[in-house]
């Protein structure tokens, strides 16, 4: 087992890495440490494999003008972990990662062209936190030697649940700023996840020494453009449909003057007028999935009652349910608690899953509603005894315009966006929504919400 030591115990990817390396007991035993202060000086590295660095100073304005800011930099992103691995290296340790930045590399391409970072790219440093990491990694370099093993990771800017930002905001600034390290260039963020199994690759071998180059998530940006080419390919299709059909049909009322019925005629138009509200629905669902992606979609955070929430949706829903003839029927008690969140917005997603059962839930079916909470969180499930989802498609469900039966679906006057747009207000609530493994016929879908919302929660007002 090896012994590992984190400092920079309240950083984000110090704690994740905890969290990662708590999978395997086995191989990892784990302690962090802040270095807020001189306290570090006095604890006992002894016995430690190896100490992973990442306390450092980011988020700050610079001034690259002020002394005093440079100084302050040079301090905590340098000074400090090359005197914790001096520490380190006298008291056995053995090996010492350090989270350094691609920052030290500057802006390697202008605004709107490529560039890619390799072996040969130059350091230039364009910022006092740039400048200060390269100072560190020169120092913890010279301390490298057998026994003693230094490995330098230079991430570009890292993303992950929890992280402060978001993938959306941090994937519009690599596109738009000229930083971490060029505006253009697609390998210019990190899953903090993929950082962690590099780490943790590192510390078993234990003997990697230098600098480990720019690491970045290549495979993702091939994956978001490809859904970039196929969202759009499905806006086409989707909005090519019902175009072709309205024109088809008004061609056909044009042509045929009065050879056509008054009944004939209505139902043409009937279609037609089917077929616009279909095109409404895309566009109105694409509407909402903008705002929600760009952060424009305000969430009107209140506390209210979770059982009456889901009240109101069964009110909603229990009319086309007997139309279905369906059993519908539920299982909660009044008492659930308060939550604090957007209730137009929940109450959409309970009426997209509730709705989903009724709609694909063959007549005669039964539906069943129930809910909870368990300790901080709260949580509803809707289940039907339908034909269910393949497995082959379990994991797709939730993505846009993704549909198990694309006909039916069409039928129903389904989008493919409805679970989408759920799963967006869901996360924006720092919720979840998942299918649940359960035997036999059918589907269940589960909600689950947070009683209380983070400090500054994402897109959210009081």
């Amino acid at each position: 087992m090896k012994h590992i030591l984190i400092t920079g115990a309240n950083s984000y990817l110090g704690k994740s890495l905890a969290a990662y390396l708590g999978q395997w007991p086995e191989e990892f035993r784990v302690d962090s440490i802040s270095v807020r202060d001189d306290s570090w000086k006095a604890a006992d590295f002894h016995g430690y494999d190896a100490i992973y660095h990442t306390a450092a100073l980011v988020h700050m304005e610079q001034d690259k003008q002020d002394p005093r800011q440079a100084s302050l930099y040079d301090r905590v992103n340098a000074q400090l972990p090359i005197a914790i691995a001096e520490k380190a290296k006298a008291e056995g340790v053995g090996q010492f990662l350090f989270l350094s930045t691609a920052a030290v590399y500057g802006c390697t391409a202008p605004i709107g062209k490529t560039g890619t970072i390799s072996a040969d790219t130059s350091i230039h440093p364009a910022d006092n936190y740039g400048a200060s990491k390269w100072k560190a990694e020169q120092g913890l370099r010279a301390l490298a030697e057998d026994g003693f093993h230094v490995a330098v990771l230079r991430p570009p800017m890292i993303y992950g649940k929890g992280c402060k930002g978001n993938y959306r905001t941090l994937e519009a600034m690599a596109r738009k700023l000229p930083c971490f390290p060029a505006v253009s260039n697609r390998r210019s963020m990190l899953y903090v996840g993929n950082l962690n199994e590099l780490v943790r690759l590192l510390l078993q071998s234990g003997e990697v020494t230098g600098c480990v180059g720019i690491v970045s998530d290549v495979t993702s940006a091939e994956r978001l453009e490809q859904t970039r080419r196929d969202y759009v390919a499905n806006v086409s299709h989707e909005l090519r449909t019902p175009l072709t059909n309205v024109r088809s049909y008004a061609e056909t009322i044009r042509e045929a003057g009065d050879d056509l019925s008054r009944e004939t005629e209505n139902d043409f138009l009937d279609v037609v007028i089917s077929e616009t509200d279909r095109m409404t629905h895309i566009v109105q669902d694409l509407l909402t999935l903008s705002r929600l992606d760009s952060g424009r979609s305000e969430m009107n955070m209140a506390r209210f009652p979770f059982s009456a929430a889901i009240d109101s949706v069964l009110r909603s829903t229990e009319l086309e349910a007997r139309r279905h003839k369906h059993e519908l029927t539920h299982d909660y008690s009044e008492n659930l608690p308060l939550i604090m969140g957007d209730r137009g917005r929940i109450e959409q997603v309970m009426l997209n899953v509730l709705g989903n059962a009724v709609k694909y839930t063959p007549d005669g079916g039964h539906i069943r509603v129930t809910a909870g909470s368990e300790g901080e969180t709260v949580w509803m499930e809707v289940a039907d005894d339908g034909i269910g989802i393949p497995e082959a498609d379990r994991s797709r469900i939730f993505e846009r315009f993704y549909r198990v039966d694309k006909a039916r679906s069409r039928e129903s006057g389904g989008t493919g966006l409805g679970l989408s747009i759920a799963t967006e207000i869901v996360q924006r609530h720092h919720g979840t929504l998942t299918l649940v493994d359960r035997p036999g016929p059918g589907t269940t879908v589960r909600l689950e919400l947070p009683i209380t919302q983070p400090v500054g929660g994402e897109g959210s007002h009081a």
